[in-house]
């Protein structure tokens, strides 16, 4: 199947007491995009945009290792840094959307940031990691703003029924740099489009959906069947959390054991003592197999983190509290993260108050925070009018207080929102300060390809706007419900809204300073991982 992209959006009729979580427990692929009740949910799957995973580079060479974290757009390296050219994935991405949408033509009878053509996207943290970055063009996408609710319907090859309403087409462009195309035909990963709208008639009906809450999870988990550890051929009985380290890696629950982790923030902070950086993040994974659905997981980060962006994209699932930026008719905003504290979820507001006092006032995570503020107003300015910074502020989530930064500002020229993305990232809040430097740290002391966990997630429209976020609090649903299209190496996972997610694995990161104390830094990744954790019913 083949064809140009074609779409029609029209409002859509929901029953009172119907919400965008109803949608996420669909027996088709599910995406969405959700913020306070508002956002953007996709079922099923028609058109992955890929840009495939880079060439590893050779073990057989007889030049020093090369960080896998080095972006070609960042900061030069020094001489004596070997680098090989890694692949411009979001330029890959942002020329294949062009493309697609020069090709393609709709009917738009809501006209709101969100309808019309649309891709959702995960993009890996680094420019040469092993698994690829993707733009997602679902089957059908339900929408909702304060203004209402909208239906996009999209196929390929439109059929020669006369649509009603005023027809818009895109401009041709032909893109330079490759990209794989790859249209769904597994119906293991795609209901059809009649049982799709079939679904979400039921809901506009206030027809329930069978769920499975996060409440007693546990026990259900403890029966979830074993899966396969990525990149291991045949093995099984995948270990849990709490399950013994044993000495091979195909047998642990995460790349490094919490002591092997402390140890290498230890190295980090004598590497920066050592002026070798200013600062670095460093990061940490963990195996786990839920028996949950992904709707139900998906409901409780959006429920319970409902300030954050709650996102699945091509089984990348997590609630971000860090927008990396949006772009809507020119104006663009930014909201930078970094300094952490962990708080109890009893605290009354005393407490909190008094928590966040403490959290503006420290001197390590005051300046890991201007650090990674500044990293992002550098990035901006080249390519903003009238930039507008605030002063810091306490950001209060479930879990912990976050320093933040909010950044408004007008893009000069026409600059999409993809082009934004990359040059902001990686910021100084995922990486570290200079990039280069905090990047050779990351591929000496991590041990792991952080695949798309750190890289932006979120969604580009046919005007080139949209929402970006740093996929933080996440997870890549690793059990093989379908085929990730252009992988070669990387995860596969697209989950149905009403199938266990199985194995996932799930990520956490902290800044490091010269002053950092390893076993704090250990503390806070486990905080940072508890949203995942419960969602999961772990």
């Amino acid at each position: 199947m083949s064809g140009q992209l074609f779409c029609t959006t029209t409002p859509l009729s929901v029953s009172p007491g119907v919400s965008l979580t109803d949608f996420l427990h669909a027996p088709t692929s599910v995406s969405c995009w959700l913020h306070e009740g508002y956002g953007l949910v996709g079922l099923g799957r028609l058109l992955t945009l890929s840009a495939p995973p880079a060439e590893p580079v050779s073990t057989a060479s007889t030049e020093p290792a090369v960080s896998p974290y080095f972006a070609q757009t960042g900061p030069s390296p020094s001489a004596d840094t070997p680098c090989h050219n890694p692949p411009r994935r979001i330029e890959q991405l942002r020329q294949a959307w062009r493309h697609e949408v020069g090709q393609a033509s709709w009917v738009d009878q809501v006209r709101r940031p969100g309808s019309g053509p649309l891709a959702l996207g995960a993009i890996t943290f680094s420019a040469t990691s092993q698994a690829s970055s993707v733009l997602v063009v679902p089957q059908v996408l339900v929408g909702r703003d304060r203004q209402g609710w909208w239906l996009t319907r999209f196929e390929l090859s439109p059929t020669t029924t006369t649509p009603r309403g005023e027809v818009f087409r895109g401009q041709p462009y032909t893109p330079q740099l490759s990209f794989v195309r790859a249209v769904a035909e597994n119906a293991a990963e795609n209901a059809g489009l009649a049982d799709i709208l079939d679904f979400v008639c039921a809901q506009g009906s206030n027809a329930s959906a069978p769920k499975t809450s996060p409440a007693g999870a546990k026990a259900q988990a403890s029966a979830a069947p074993s899966a396969s550890r990525p990149g291991v051929v045949g093995q099984t009985n995948a270990p849990v959390v709490g399950q013994a380290n044993e000495p091979t890696k195909t047998s642990q629950s995460s790349t490094l054991s919490d002591s092997q982790w402390t140890g290498a923030v230890e190295l980090a902070t004598q590497a920066l003592k050592q002026n070798r950086a200013i600062k670095v993040v460093l990061a940490r994974d963990s195996y786990l197999s839920s028996s949950l659905t992904l709707g139900a997981a998906l409901e409780h980060l959006a429920t319970r983190f409902a300030t954050t962006w709650t996102f699945s994209v091509d089984g990348m699932i997590g609630a971000s509290p860090e927008m990396l930026l949006q772009l809507r008719e020119r104006q663009v905003f930014s909201r930078v993260l970094a300094g952490t504290a962990r708080r109890r979820a009893n605290m009354d507001q005393g407490e909190l108050e008094q928590l966040a006092d403490w959290l503006r006032h420290s001197p390590k995570n005051s300046r890991e925070h201007q650090l990674a503020a500044a990293s992002a107003v550098k990035a901006l300015i080249p390519i903003t009018e009238k930039l507008h910074v605030s002063e810091p502020f306490a950001l209060t989530l479930p879990n912990v207080i976050h320093l933040a930064t909010d950044i408004y500002g007008q893009v000069a020229g026409d600059t999409g929102a993809l082009a934004l993305v990359e040059a902001l990232h990686p910021t100084a809040a995922v990486c570290g300060t200079p990039t280069a430097a905090a990047a050779q740290l990351i591929g000496e002391l991590e041990g792991m390809d952080r695949e798309r966990y750190a890289g932006p997630v979120g969604w580009v429209d046919w005007r080139g706007e949209g929402q970006w976020c740093i996929a933080l609090r996440s997870g890549q649903v690793l059990a093989p419900t379908a085929q990730t299209a252009g992988t070669q190496s990387g995860p596969a996972g697209y989950p149905m809204g009403n199938q266990p997610v199985g194995a996932v694995r799930i990520f956490a990161g902290a800044g490091i300073m010269p002053d950092s104390v390893a076993a704090d830094e250990l503390a806070e990744t486990n905080a940072k991982m508890a949203p995942m954790r419960a969602a999961l019913g772990l």
